[in-house]
């Protein structure tokens, strides 16, 4: 292999390096092609789980990448002379990407809920808006991390679906982003603080994974992807998962001490460790709060996460400045956050709160625009048509922004335990419906998005909603009751 090919492994291995880019590295080549994630060795500063997932151990520093010199073609499984850098033969028509932006960079603000974005808590991304593709009304499909990138990633819905390792991997047989861009030439890097990525689904379909701490800044990841470009011959593709938002559980920043502390007046709870403490997913760790309790707890969280968030505008704003206008960079929300509302809390139901999400599109060949709705599985679509490749081969619901939606916005919700909650949008009316185990009566809500954009006020008793809406929220009940409900 020529020493400037820079992308020296393919899909039968990873690469990872212990330490930062520039410091002393510790190669560790993980052949991942054949195996499962859950069934291979963690990967340094992770460590094996009661569930079988790779959590994060507590290292001072997480895995960053660095690629191998000395690897070859029988090491890593790669096919020589693929044609994806200057030193090996043109590019041929298959491995080509057509024209379009250089790189492909997508920044995801983990638990950014929409409210967020605004000239007072983050001033640099709300001044950047107009240049770019901006969504009204983005729609989450769910309200945690895993079902929403796996949307995100490739167009698809868990719940729709109803097939593999639910809820845990992404769901069998489903072609990812990453995989479009690898196949058209693309260098494709994770870089997630999120440790819940490393899962089956989410981190094969990319050459490079790192995962730094979770309380890791954006500043920091932004190197080491700057690092992983510089060493790119062609375009890439890369996916960046930002803690910074997702607040509080354990990562606020120590410059947001004196903000949270001068908050928690009246609330008995510490918001700088993780309020959840053992609680199980779906069960409210604050049902002893008194109403006053949980609003002063709520306004400590909220008041950390807008801290945090700020600190992220501004290293967003020089991590978007330093890729230039030749790179295609989007900013898109994963899910919400409650600030302790008793409907919501962090990822418990369909709320506007945890299913409003944000998006901006800069540097596309799109004009500068806001859409006035969209959901997470036209992302897919989108990103491939502005890179000119190709999307409507794989059959997939989502559609690039501008056309015609082939699909209702949705949003569900399970707590594996005997309650479900399933979100339809109509234009802007959101119609909830929660099904409890044993309890024979559906419970709705009816929400106006414009004037209520967080959903405080049900209308339903007093606005009832369209038997379209009705009809199309007891549809996915039905369609997918059995991946929740026993």
């Amino acid at each position: 292999m020529s020493k400037n090919r820079q992308r020296p492994f393919a899909r039968g291995g990873l690469v990872y390096t212990l330490g930062r880019p520039r410091g002393p590295t510790l190669l560790l080549l993980l052949a991942l092609a054949c195996t499962e994630p859950a069934s291979a060795p963690c990967i340094a500063g992770f460590s094996r789980a009661d569930d079988g997932t790779c959590a994060y151990a507590g290292a001072e520093e997480g895995p960053t990448f660095e690629p191998d010199d000395s690897a070859t073609p029988t090491e890593t499984g790669e096919p020589p002379d693929s044609g994806d850098s200057a030193g090996d033969t043109a590019d041929t028509a298959d491995t080509a990407p057509a024209p379009g932006p250089k790189n492909v960079v997508v920044v995801v603000m983990d638990a950014g809920r929409w409210g967020l974005v605004d000239e007072a808590t983050m001033p640099r991304l709300t001044s950047r808006i107009p240049e770019g593709v901006s969504v009204a009304n983005m729609t989450n499909v769910a309200a945690w991390t895993r079902p929403t990138t796996a949307a995100l990633m490739s167009g698809v819905r868990w719940d729709e679906l109803g097939t593999g390792d639910f809820p845990e991997g992404m769901p069998d047989g489903v072609e990812t982003l990453a995989d479009r861009y690898h196949a058209a030439g693309y260098g494709t890097y994770l870089n997630s603080a999120n440790a819940a990525l490393w899962m089956k689904g989410y981190v094969h379909p990319f050459d490079a994974v790192s995962f730094p701490p979770q309380n890791a800044g954006l500043a920091e990841q932004a190197e080491m992807v700057r690092h992983f470009l510089e060493l790119q011959a062609g375009p890439s593709f890369v996916w960046v998962q930002a803690m910074e938002t997702h607040i509080p559980y354990g990562q606020v920043a120590a410059s947001c001490v004196d903000d949270v502390v001068a908050a928690e007046a009246g609330c008995p709870i510490d918001v700088m460790s993780d309020p959840n403490g053992d609680a199980s997913f779906g069960v409210d760790p604050f049902a002893d709060l008194t109403p006053e309790q949980r609003k002063a707890c709520g306004v400590a969280i909220e008041s950390a996460q807008r801290c945090t968030a700020t600190q992220l505008d501004g290293e967003l704003d020089t991590f978007i400045e330093s890729l230039g206008p030749e790179t295609m960079v989007l900013v898109v929300s994963d899910h919400g956050e409650g600030w302790l509302d008793p409907q919501a809390d962090h990822n418990w139901g369909t709320s506007q709160k945890l299913t409003r999400g944000f998006f901006l599109l800069l540097n596309s060949t799109m004009s500068p625009q806001v859409v006035p709705s969209a959901s997470q599985v036209d992302v897919m679509p989108t990103l491939l048509r502005e890179s000119g490749l190709p999307y409507a081969d794989l059959g997939i619901e989502g559609v690039p922004l501008g056309d015609a939606p082939t699909h209702e916005a949705s949003a569900w919700y399970c707590d594996f335990a005997g309650q479900m909650e399933v979100a339809v949008w109509e234009g802007d009316r959101q119609l909830l419906r929660r099904d409890v185990s044993g309890d024979s009566v559906a419970h709705y809500q009816l929400f106006d998005t414009e004037v209520d954009p967080e959903g405080d006020t049900d209308l339903y008793q007093r606005e009832p909603p369209s038997a379209t809406l009705i009809a199309a929220v007891d549809a996915k009940v039905e369609r997918t009751r059995g991946l929740c409900m026993p």
